[in-house]
C-alpha cells in the first residue's frame, strides 16, 4: 500500500507506512493494551518514536518516562504513540515524567528476537519477523512508489515510436523503454521473488 500510495504523494506514503509498522508493532504487546486500544477503535493510528531519547525509572506498578522525543511522523492525527526509553536510567532533563503502566511496556530484546508477549494471542509468523528486519520496510516503499511514479513519467514524456539514431529524444525513448522492461524494475515481480525467498519458497513465475 506504501509503494502505490508513494505513487502520488510520498509523504502521505511515509506516514501511511509508519502507522501500519506502528499498528504490527502493537501486536508484539501482551493482551491487555492491545485489548484497551483496539477495542475502542480497531482502525486506530498509532505513531511511534524509535530512537530511545526517553529515560525511565521503576516505580509501583510500572516505569516513570521522561525525555524530548523530536520525532514521530504523523503524530498530530495518532491516538497513541510508541516511545523508546533506555531502561533502567534515571529521569533527567527535567522535564515531568509520565506514568506508563508495566503492561504497556515491550522489552526491545523481546522485539528483535521472536520471543515478544504478543505472540502468545497471535500465532501467524508474520509476528515473528525480527523488528529491524521488518520496520525499514516503512520508510523505504514510499520511495519506491515515488521511483515508479518518476519512471512513469519519464515514458511518458519520451513519447512517440520512431527511431531516428541520431536524433536525442528518440534515442532516450529507446533506452528508456530498454531499462524499464528490466527485471530490477518490475516492483511486482520482484516483491514476489523477495516474499518467495524469505518463506523458504522457490521463486518462480517472475519472468
Amino acid at each position: 500500500m506504501s509503494a502505490t500510495l508513494g505513487t502520488g504523494c510520498a509523504s502521505t506514503a511515509w506516514v501511511c507506512g509508519l502507522y501500519m509498522i506502528h499498528n504490527w508493532a502493537l501486536t508484539l504487546f501482551p493482551e491487555t493494551p492491545q485489548d484497551e486500544i483496539w477495542s475502542k477503535n480497531d482502525g486506530l493510528a498509532i505513531s511511534g518514536s524509535h530512537a530511545p531519547a526517553g529515560t525511565a525509572t521503576a516505580a509501583a506498578g510500572g516505569y516513570r518516562l521522561t525525555g524530548r522525543f523530536r520525532f514521530s511522523s504523523g503524530c498530530p492525527h495518532a491516538g497513541w504513540n510508541l516511545c523508546a526509553a533506555m531502561l533502567p536510567a534515571g529521569l533527567g532533563g527535567g522535564r515531568m515524567p509520565a506514568f506508563v503502566p508495566a503492561h504497556r511496556v515491550l522489552p526491545f530484546s523481546g522485539a528483535m528476537t521472536g520471543t515478544a508477549p504478543g505472540l502468545a494471542v497471535h500465532d501467524n509468523p508474520i509476528y515473528r519477523i525480527p523488528m529491524l528486519a521488518w520496520v525499514p520496510y516503512a520508510p523505504a516503499l514510499p520511495a519506491v512508489g515515488a521511483a515508479r511514479a518518476a519512471i512513469d513519467l519519464i515514458l511518458a514524456a519520451a513519447g512517440g515510436r520512431s527511431m531516428q539514431a541520431d536524433h536525442p529524444i528518440p534515442r532516450a525513448w529507446r533506452d528508456i523503454h530498454s531499462t524499464a522492461a528490466h527485471i530490477g524494475l518490475n516492483h511486482d515481480a520482484v516483491m514476489s521473488m523477495i516474499g518467495q525467498y524469505r518463506f523458504g519458497l522457490q521463486p518462480h513465475g517472475q519472468y
